[in-house]
């Protein structure tokens, strides 16, 4: 039976890159209230990457996701990406940053419905301390 236009998902099909971006964006916004994390602004609130997205071992890894303005986002972290590295080692902490640098050149295999498991539970803990806070 035709869908007509109508998308159908199934339970247990595996997830789309890009539903698995989206849910990272939705977290991202959450955990930094929509907020640039370089200036506070809540205007264009955008996601960047620390690592490249292209290193599939840390795409959808929240530690390697901040909220930047669109200022901040394409103007300073693509144009000045030495600066935005060192701030974002300063910003998460050096220790944090050297372990994300390991996961983002280590294996690149991903487990994408894994994944999407792990961020459902993500979004469900934020959500509930937005509500809570």
């Amino acid at each position: 039976m035709a869908s007509r236009g109508r998308k159908i998902v199934l339970a247990n099909q595996k997830p789309t890159v890009q539903e698995l971006d989206e849910l990272c964006r939705e977290i991202v916004r959450l955990r930094d209230r929509g907020k640039c994390r370089k200036c506070g602004s809540g205007k264009q609130f955008q996601v960047a990457h620390i690592f490249s997205r292209s290193r599939r071992s840390v795409r959808f890894d929240l530690d390697n996701l901040i909220g930047l303005c669109f200022r901040h986002h394409f103007y300073w972290a693509h144009r000045s990406p030495i600066e935005f590295t060192e701030w974002t080692r300063k910003e998460v902490g050096e220790k944090e940053f050297a372990d994300l640098r390991m996961r983002a050149y280590g294996v690149s295999k991903v487990d994408l419905s894994a994944v999407k498991i792990y961020l459902l539970n993500e979004r469900n803990k934020y959500a509930k301390d937005k509500k809570e806070g």
